[in-house]
């Protein structure tokens, strides 16, 4: 039988869960997106500059490196706090 305190602590662990998945879906859509406008200026019938397609080639790594460490922060953030709900748990 389970106590009003497992029901909170698996609310919590749902929500920490959920919130990593929504990060998750984040990062694979800033991923998609640079994907695609890379796609995009690669098949043009005009190619624009070739400065012009370094330049955004190399800004749209600098967004995904942003989005990759947004996201390492976010799992970071979520997972310690749902470590330190454990009732029995190593102290650091």
């Amino acid at each position: 039988m389970r106590g009003a305190n497992d029901e909170i602590r698996a609310d919590e662990i749902k929500h920490h869960n959920e919130a990593i998945y929504g990060a998750f879906e984040f990062f694979f859509k800033v991923t998609l997106a640079i994907l695609g406008g890379t796609a995009y200026i690669v098949t043009q019938q005009q190619v624009p500059p070739v400065h012009t397609v370094k330049l955004m080639i190399l800004l749209g790594g600098w967004i995904q490196i942003l989005a990759g460490c947004l996201f390492a922060s976010f799992i970071t953030i979520h997972q310690k706090s749902k470590v330190e709900r454990w009732p029995t748990r190593f102290s650091f």
